[in-house]
């Protein structure tokens, strides 16, 4: 299940760095574009520049959105995207986090029937 969201975000994550052309019906046109950037515009906006200024920021918020879900993984993984993060650390920690994640959610319902009997 790991390897599967991984590899699925992959797509995502090499869109934000603009390796893949994508489809017209997706792309946002530039001549429509408001005067004013909307709210999640200057949201990614902020967050990117933030892990552009800070290597180890970017890695924990990465780190931390793979294991927990909080920030939500797909945002995280655009952010990375967007600030160039490398595919190497991209697959590691994401692959890393995503498998422990579903190794404690699979192993939760006989943690808890343990407490609770």
């Amino acid at each position: 299940v790991a390897t599967g969201q991984v590899l699925g975000k992959l797509v995502h994550f090499y869109a934000a760095r603009g390796a893949l052309r994508l489809p017209v019906f997706v792309r946002v046109k530039t001549s429509a574009a408001p005067d004013r950037p909307s709210r999640l515009a200057t949201i990614i906006a902020v967050a990117t520049e933030r892990a552009r200024a800070h290597l180890v920021w970017r890695h924990a918020v990465f780190s931390v959105s793979a294991l927990i879900g909080l920030p939500p993984f797909g945002a995280a993984t655009l952010v990375a995207g967007l600030v160039g993060m490398r595919t190497a650390v991209y697959l590691a920690v994401g692959l890393t986090a995503r498998f422990v994640r579903y190794s404690f959610l699979a192993a939760a319902p006989s943690l808890v029937a343990d407490l609770l009997y």
